[in-house]
């Protein structure tokens, strides 16, 4: 994938055959962003500001693109738009009686071990502190930069 597309995913296509989605792993706490961004648009939803009244210049979840000087805590939030985009494929998905996401798959007992965190990702461990963790103790968030090349090894 390019600098510019790091994730792909057809809009409105979770439980059908053209469930897919492309996800470059540029191995940081930005990808499981990614991740649910294109997951969103399986489920349904357009980018803000594309045949939608919510602003991509909010700079959520669904905004088509990233830049460094958004609020890092605003892009993992979901725009109302968001929400109503995933509802009504749901209830769509509902209605047919094709939805795949309702099915017990025999998970639960496995489910019931795993200990959820009650912390939003990227709250207990900051930009900077997840960097150091994955790249040694002088890196850090470069906070002037192209966009998606957020990290930055101090050598």
């Amino acid at each position: 994938m390019s600098e510019f597309k790091v994730g792909y995913a057809n809009v409105a296509a979770m439980c059908t055959d053209r469930s897919v989605s492309l996800v470059e792993d540029s191995m940081n706490i930005y990808t499981a962003n990614i991740i649910a961004h294109e997951l969103s648009h399986s489920l349904g939803s357009n980018h803000d500001g594309d045949w939608n009244m919510c602003s991509a210049a909010e700079g959520l979840m669904m905004a088509p693109d990233r830049t460094s000087t958004q609020d890092v805590h605003k892009e993992w939030l979901f725009s109302s738009c968001t929400a109503d985009y995933i509802k009504h494929y749901m209830n769509q998905l509902d209605g047919r009686n094709s939805n795949c996401l309702r099915v017990d798959n025999n998970l639960r007992p496995f489910l019931q071990d795993i200990e959820y965190s009650k912390h939003m990702y990227g709250s207990l461990y900051g930009a900077d502190e997840q960097c150091q963790i994955k790249y040694g103790p002088h890196s850090y968030v470069c906070r002037v930069s192209t966009k998606f090349s957020l990290l930055h090894s101090h050598t």
